[in-house]
């Protein structure tokens, strides 16, 4: 097969949404047909799918240490823990993700698939194929140490769809971190603007040098 994906030499380097997105295209499709080759993207699906949830914990525990080591002392640490606590204590996504990536560290690789549909589009008269990369949740619910993510389990279809998981994650990460960093920007709003300022300054001394 000229497609084949031993072809894609920059599989190695993709996130897990490029790699989503790159086999979901039209002309990727065809590999899902081949047995060999749809193992494959599914070994380096399930390799990004454990990534991603190494990182996610990474960056949780990060931004929990550097607020910490700069911010406990004051007003500022005491409104992150409790945004914390609004916005992650009960919320069953991201309490999934984080048992989620226990199981994938201790436990097992998840097991993951794919369904091919075919969307009918009657005023073009054509029909496109689409593809979803899914979680077989059975195979999550043999491990018995569910706890935060245990309500992300019950709820939903028994294929977990790995786009929506990451991009419904992805928004409320990112909504924090927007939090966050409205939030120091505030706080740091003088020493951004000397910053600023001297920047400028270094500007317009190097034109002159250049002049």
């Amino acid at each position: 097969m000229g497609n084949q994906i031993s072809y894609f030499p920059e599989i190695r380097v993709f996130s897990l949404e490029s790699a989503i997105e790159k086999f979901s295209e039209p002309e990727s499709i065809s590999l899902l047909f081949d047995h060999r080759e749809s193992q494959l993207i599914l070994y380096h699906i399930c390799r990004l799918v454990h990534n991603f949830l190494a990182s996610a914990k990474t960056l949780l525990e990060h931004t929990r240490n550097l607020t910490r080591e700069n911010y406990e002392k004051t007003d500022f640490y005491e409104q992150y823990c409790k945004e914390v606590e609004i916005r992650f204590l009960d919320n069953p996504i991201t309490g999934f993700i984080e048992d989620f990536r226990n199981y994938s560290l201790h436990y097992s690789l998840p097991i993951t698939g794919f369904r091919i549909s075919v969307i009918n589009d009657k005023e073009k008269n054509i029909q496109t194929e689409h593809v979803i990369f899914f979680i077989e949740k059975k195979s999550l619910l043999k491990w018995s140490n569910w706890k935060k993510g245990k309500a992300f389990l019950e709820m939903g279809n028994e294929e977990i769809e790995i786009e929506v998981l990451i991009d419904d994650y992805y928004q409320q990460i990112f909504d924090f971190h927007g939090w966050i960093n409205k939030k120091l920007d505030s706080i740091h709003s003088s020493e951004i603007e000397w910053l600023q300022k001297q920047q400028l300054e270094i500007d317009e001394f190097m034109k002159s040098k250049s002049d």
